[in-house]
């Protein structure tokens, strides 16, 4: 899962940069960042590992109250990315939402997808009678 929250942190961050590249007009000076948008690549191996925590704690949190258990390894992928959208909040921006919302939105939906991926992989534990 850590693996794919890395991947998944990654891809994101490529689209953010490249989104923000191209909104750069070499025409037009207003258009020019103060500093060049390939630094956040820095900030991936920060991210990574912080997401990759925080997505531990929360699935151990959701585990305790929704519990049926992945046992699949494509399921534990799925998981891991749908950890990684909290990074999708740098992508709201550039749809039009405000700072502060766009903050909000990026774990929001990556709390949506667990719980999603969860309830559409998971396996419902057994309870055998005796």
């Amino acid at each position: 899962m850590a693996l794919a929250v890395g991947v998944g942190v990654a891809l994101l961050m490529v689209v953010d940069i490249q989104l923000a590249l191209a909104r750069i007009d070499p025409g037009n000076p207003a258009t020019w960042p103060n500093m060049a948008p390939q630094i956040r690549y820095y900030f991936v191996p920060i991210l990574a590992p912080a997401i990759a925590v925080a997505a531990v704690a929360v699935d151990l949190l959701l585990g305790l109250v929704y519990r049926p258990r992945l046992v699949r390894l494509t399921h534990w992928v799925l998981l891991g990315l749908a950890y990684s959208l909290v990074t999708s909040s740098l992508l709201f921006g550039y749809l039009g939402a405000d700072g502060k919302v766009a903050l909000l939105l990026g774990p929001a939906v990556a709390i949506a997808c667990a719980i999603l991926v969860r309830w559409r992989c998971g396996v419902p534990p057994q309870f055998n009678a005796v």
